[in-house]
């Protein structure tokens, strides 16, 4: 009884002594409310910015996309629930459309062709003047010759990756052919009319090749092509060079690819000024017997004095096996293969075809002079369109 009694008081005193702390404390006051705008006067309190809505990845998207490529378009986010094909798509440059005539010459033909070009321009600081072009070319010449070629070419169309696919067929009436090796001897007094095809030889050629490269890191490279082909050498009329050392006719078949590293600093590929291309690869192919070849180039360009540059060119070859006679034409180089050797793209002072053997040594030296102002005249024409400069 007593032990209750006590827990009673302790009890009543707690009581008395938590009224006393609440008295103490001072009354609670409601949240505080925002102020009310005067009538006719905006609130001075910011809206939340709205929550950032995914853009919705539909096959309207796609569609619009195709039209240019994909780091050019831009979708606007849309709310949760809005219909897709209201999606506001802001294209990059488009697509244009050339075709025009033009005269050329090959395998010793003077040739007059016709090229219709879809091509998506480049933006006018880059290395190119394209981002990506499909070409189909086709010309004949006054001497029979022909040609038709299809070219799809990507070099800025996707990000540390360019490549290109082209399909040719051509027949070539007046190729040059002068033997094998370098003590082959080309006697222009010789050639009159009763030798007229004594260094010439008919080609027609069916080919497919491919390339792909990859950026490794800054200006360094790895590229891969690979291709085949379908060849027919048939002698002229009259003394041939060729008959005396293949017969009337020789047919060849060669499907080879090609790995090689490349390493380019030039300002840009279509008027270099300065920097250098430098290449090395090896190239494994099953015509004749089979045959490997392993090849290096180097270029450089160094500007002289205003609009004048210097250009070097240093390059080597061999080839270990039994070639194709055609492969022997031909160097693999990265993008554009160089002809072997003599011709406007190895040495000038030679026919095409001049030099041709298993290896070859070249370089070259050469002053340039631009007389006119290309890349300003590129530049105020891209403004007239709105392109960016």
């Amino acid at each position: 009884m007593g032990l209750a009694l006590r827990a009673y008081a302790i009890a009543c005193a707690g009581l008395v002594a938590g009224g006393a702390l609440a008295a103490q404390q001072p009354p609670a006051t409601p949240p505080a409310q925002p102020p009310k705008a005067e009538q006719g006067k905006p609130s001075d309190k910011q809206a939340p910015a709205p929550a950032v809505q995914q853009n919705p990845r539909t096959r309207a998207d796609t569609l619009r996309a195709l039209a240019a490529p994909i780091d050019t378009v831009r979708v606007d986010a849309v709310p949760t629930g809005k219909p897709p094909d209201s999606l506001a798509v802001e294209p990059g440059p488009p697509w244009h459309t050339s075709y025009f005539p033009y005269l050329t010459g090959t395998g010793g033909d003077l040739m007059v062709a016709a090229r219709v070009r879809r091509w998506l321009p480049a933006a006018f600081e880059d290395r190119l003047t394209y981002r990506a072009a499909l070409g189909v070319d086709a010309g004949v010449g006054i001497h029979g010759s022909w040609f038709a070629t299809a070219k799809l070419d990507a070099p800025l169309l996707m990000p540390n990756y360019r490549m290109w696919l082209m399909v040719e067929a051509s027949q070539e009436n007046r190729y040059g052919f002068y033997g094998l090796g370098n003590n082959t001897e080309y006697a222009k007094p010789v050639l009159d009319s009763a030798n007229p095809n004594l260094f010439r030889v008919q080609r027609t050629r069916y080919q497919v090749y491919g390339e792909v490269t990859r950026r490794i890191a800054g200006p360094l490279m790895v590229a891969g092509m690979l291709g085949a082909e379908s060849v027919r050498f048939d002698g002229l009329d009259g003394a041939s060079t060729f008959a005396s050392a293949y017969g009337a006719e020789l047919r060849e078949t060669d499907v080879n690819g090609r790995v090689a590293l490349v390493f380019d600093t030039r300002n840009n590929e279509y008027n270099t000024t300065t920097g250098v291309l430098l290449e090395t690869g090896l190239q494994l192919g099953s015509g004749g017997d089979g045959y490997s070849r392993r090849y290096f180039m180097f270029r450089g360009y160094a500007p002289l004095r205003g609009s004048t540059v210097l250009a070097a060119r240093l390059g080597a070859a061999d080839i270990h096996g039994t070639p194709s006679l055609n492969a022997r034409f031909t160097l693999p180089t990265w993008e554009a293969p160089l002809s072997v050797y003599g011709g406007y793209n190895s040495n000038r002072g030679y026919p095409g075809g001049r030099f041709v053997g298993r290896g070859v040594i070249m370089g070259s030296l050469e002053v340039r002079q631009e007389f006119l102002p290309i890349g300003e005249i590129a530049a105020l024409r891209a403004k007239r369109l709105g392109y960016p400069c």
